[in-house]
C-alpha cells in the first residue's frame, strides 16, 4: 500500500472527488554515508552560528530573504503564514482541458498516482475513463508542499497521475546554452541522419534500461559483507571539561602578569624639635 503523501479533493465544473495523492517514483540509489577516516563515525551536519559560536535549534531559526549585498530581510513565521493562508486550500480544481502532446517535457517535475477515496470511486472512474478516451489533460493550480504549482492530470491505462509543472520564469533561457551559432546543414546530411532515425526507431519499453552501476555497487557491498568486511563506529567519547580548565591555566601561566596600580601612602609626618 503506497503511502499518502496529501489528501484534498478533485474538481471538475461541479464535480468533486475526494482524493489522495502518492508519489509515483523512488530513488532506489543505495546510499553512502560520509564516515570520518580516522574512526569511521558517520559526519554529523549540525545547525551553527558562526558568529555566536554555538549550536541552534529549530526554535532559533527565523526565515530572510538575501539581499545582493548579503543583508537580509527577515520574514517571522506569523508573517510567513498570513501570506500562505490564502491558498492553502485543498482543493485541485481543473478549469480547463488540454490535448496532452501539447506540454514540453521540459516543464514536467515531480509525479504522483491519484486514488480515489472511498466515497469517490465512481466520479474517479468516469473521469479517468473520459481522460484516456479523448487523450486529455487537467490543469489546475494547487498549493502542495509549502509552494503554490501548477499541476497537469492525466489517465494512464487504471489510474489518474498528476504531474507538478514548472512555471515559465523557472526554465532557464535556451539562449543562454553555449556553443548554439548558426549552423549551415546542407540537405544532404540532413536526409542521411533522418533515414538513420527511423531504421533505429521502436517502441519505447521502459523494461528494458537498467540501473547497471547500482547492481555493480550492490555486488560490491555484498561481497565485502560476505568476506567480513564491516566496521562499527567508535563509541563517541564523554566530553571532558578537564582539557578546557588545562587550557585556561597555561594562558593563565603564559599571559604576562598585568601591572597593579600602585598604593597611595600618605606622607609621613615629620616630628619637629622640641624648643
Amino acid at each position: 500500500m503506497l503511502h499518502t503523501a496529501w489528501k484534498g479533493t478533485l474538481s471538475f465544473g461541479s464535480i468533486d472527488i475526494p482524493i489522495r495523492l502518492h508519489i509515483a517514483t523512488e530513488d532506489q540509489e543505495i546510499k553512502l554515508r560520509s564516515l570520518h577516516k580516522e574512526c569511521l563515525t558517520p559526519i554529523k551536519y549540525e545547525k551553527r552560528c558562526p558568529s555566536c559560536e554555538k549550536d541552534v535549534d529549530a526554535g532559533d531559526i527565523v526565515k530572510g530573504y538575501e539581499l545582493e549585498d548579503g543583508r537580509f530581510v527577515v520574514i517571522s513565521t506569523e508573517e510567513l503564514q498570513e501570506v500562505r493562508r490564502p491558498f492553502e486550500n485543498k482543493d485541485i480544481s481543473m478549469d480547463h482541458f488540454i490535448e496532452l502532446n501539447e506540454v514540453d517535457p521540459l516543464y514536467f517535475g515531480k509525479s504522483y498516482y491519484i486514488s480515489p477515496q472511498e466515497t469517490g470511486e465512481r466520479p474517479y472512474a468516469i473521469l479517468q475513463q473520459a481522460l484516456l478516451d479523448t487523450n486529455k489533460a487537467g490543469i489546475a493550480v494547487v498549493f502542495l508542499h509549502s509552494r503554490q504549482q501548477v499541476v497537469l492530470v492525466r489517465a494512464l491505462e487504471d489510474v489518474l497521475i498528476m504531474h507538478t509543472l514548472y512555471f515559465p520564469e523557472e526554465i532557464r533561457d535556451v539562449e543562454n546554452v553555449p556553443n548554439l551559432g548558426d549552423q549551415l546543414v546542407d540537405s544532404q546530411h540532413k536526409e542521411l541522419a533522418g533515414k538513420i532515425i527511423n531504421e533505429m526507431t521502436q517502441p519505447f519499453t521502459p523494461n528494458h534500461f537498467h540501473n547497471q552501476y547500482r547492481d555493480s555497487l550492490k555486488d560490491l557491498v555484498e561481497d565485502k559483507l560476505a568476506e567480513g568486511q564491516v566496521v562499527s563506529p567508535k563509541e563517541p567519547t564523554k566530553q571532558s571539561n578537564v582539557k578546557n580548565l588545562m587550557t585556561a591555566l597555561k594562558m593563565s601561566i603564559d599571559s604576562p602578569p598585568t601591572a597593579k596600580p600602585k598604593r597611595k601612602t600618605s606622607p609621613k609626618k615629620v616630628s619637629r624639635p622640641s624648643s
